[in-house]
C-alpha cells in the first residue's frame, strides 16, 4: 500500500512569507459557528499593534505616536498582554498597485505594504496572538488586503479589532461591516485620484508643472540655480560617455547630496537624464506636449500608454516643443537631451 502523501499545492491556496493557508480553509464558517465558546472569552497575550498613515509632511511620524497612543488605551482597556510587536508603516499609502513580477515570472498588480504582510505572517505563525488597528481605513483600502487578513484570522482563530470602534473581525458580522467599510474607503480613494488627475491633465495641458517638483526646481516652478548645475553636469557627462553609475560615483567623490539628501545611486541619477522636464517639456504619463496650446483645453486628452503619439502630446522620441512661462525655463537645452535620451532609451 503506497503512504498517503499531502497534495501538492494548488493555485488558489494562498501564500504568506512561506507559510501556507489551503484553499479548504479559506472563507469558511467554523469561526462564526463556534462564537460562543471560547473564542469569544480568549484574551491575547502577546498582540500586535498596527499602524499606518498616508502621508507625513513632516516626516516625524507624529501621526503614528498618537495611533500607538491610542492603541495603547484600547489594549488597557480590553485587558490585553502588552504589544510584543509594533508595525509601523510611515507615510505608506494603502489604494495605489504595482506592477510586481513574481518568483514564478508571473505578474501581478498588488499594493506594497511590507509591515502589513509581516503581521499577517506573524500571526499565522503565532509570533502574535491577536492585533489591534486604528481604523479600517488605516488597516485595509484595497479589498483583497483586507481579505487577506480576514483569511488569516479565521485560520489562526485570532481576534483583530479597532481603536476608533468595536469591530473585531472574528465575528462574522464585524467581518461583514469591515468589507463595506474597506469598499467606501476605497471608492473615495478613486473620486479622489480622478479629481487629481484631472486637475493634472489641465495644468500639463496649459503648460504648467504637474506633479512632484523635480530636483532642479522650486515649487513655485522657478529654477533652483545650485541644483540646476548639477543636472545639467549630469546631461553633460552622460552625453559624453560616462556611465550612469560612474556619474554617481563623482557626484559622490564631490560630496555632493542627492535629492534625498544621501549618496547619489545609479537610479536616481537615471530618474534625471530620463525626465523631460529637464529641458523645459511638460511631461504627463510618460508624455511631453509638442505644441504651446493658448488654453488649458486645447491640447485634448492624454493618448492611450499603448501608443506613442496623439494630439499634441508625442513620447520623447517625438519633435519638441515650447511651453509657457514659468515652465519653459530649462536646465540645458533640447538638443542635450535629445543626446542622452538617445543613448538611454
Amino acid at each position: 500500500m503506497n503512504p498517503r502523501r499531502n497534495p501538492a499545492p494548488s493555485h488558489a491556496d494562498l501564500f504568506l512569507e512561506g507559510v501556507l493557508i489551503p484553499e479548504r480553509v479559506r472563507n469558511r464558517t467554523t469561526v462564526a459557528l463556534s462564537i460562543g465558546d471560547s473564542l469569544r472569552e480568549f484574551v491575547p497575550r502577546r498582540p500586535g499593534c498596527y499602524l499606518r498613515t498616508s502621508y507625513d509632511r513632516r516626516g516625524n511620524e507624529r501621526s503614528l505616536e498618537l495611533q500607538l497612543h491610542d492603541a495603547e488605551l484600547k489594549r488597557i482597556k480590553l485587558g490585553w498582554g502588552p504589544f510584543a510587536e509594533t508595525y509601523r508603516e510611515n507615510d505608506t499609502g494603502a489604494f495605489k498597485k504595482k506592477r510586481i513580477v513574481q518568483a514564478d515570472g508571473s505578474v501581478d498588480w498588488i499594493v506594497v505594504r511590507p509591515e502589513f504582510r509581516r503581521m499577517l505572517s506573524d500571526l499565522l505563525a503565532g509570533r502574535i496572538d491577536g492585533v489591534i488597528f486604528y481604523d479600517t481605513d488605516r488597516l485595509a483600502r484595497q479589498p483583497r488586503d483586507l481579505e487577506d487578513l480576514i483569511d488569516v484570522v479565521e485560520h489562526a482563530k485570532r481576534p483583530a479589532t479597532g481603536v476608533t470602534g468595536d469591530l473585531n473581525l472574528i465575528h462574522d458580522a464585524d467581518r461583514h461591516m469591515a468589507r463595506m467599510l474597506c469598499i467606501m474607503a476605497l471608492n473615495a480613494s478613486e473620486d479622489t485620484s480622478r479629481r487629481i488627475a484631472r486637475n493634472h491633465l489641465a495644468d500639463a495641458s496649459a503648460g504648467e508643472l504637474t506633479g512632484r517638483t523635480p530636483y532642479a526646481w522650486n515649487p513655485d516652478g522657478t529654477l533652483r540655480r545650485d541644483r540646476a548645475r548639477i543636472a545639467r553636469r549630469i546631461y553633460e557627462r552622460f552625453a559624453a560617455g560616462t556611465s550612469i553609475a560612474g556619474i554617481a560615483r563623482e557626484l559622490n567623490r564631490d560630496r555632493i547630496p542627492s535629492p534625498q539628501g544621501v549618496k547619489w545611486a545609479p537610479a536616481t541619477v537615471k530618474a534625471i537624464i530620463t525626465n523631460p522636464r529637464y529641458c523645459g517639456f511638460v511631461s504627463y504619463q510618460g508624455k511631453h506636449r509638442t505644441g504651446n496650446p493658448g488654453s488649458r483645453e486645447s491640447c485634448g486628452p492624454i493618448p492611450s500608454l499603448n501608443s506613442t503619439t496623439g494630439g499634441c502630446w508625442t513620447g520623447r522620441e517625438a519633435s519638441r516643443g515650447t511651453l509657457r512661462e514659468p515652465t519653459n525655463a530649462s536646465t540645458f537645452s533640447p538638443d542635450i537631451f535629445d543626446a542622452a535620451s538617445a543613448k538611454h532609451p
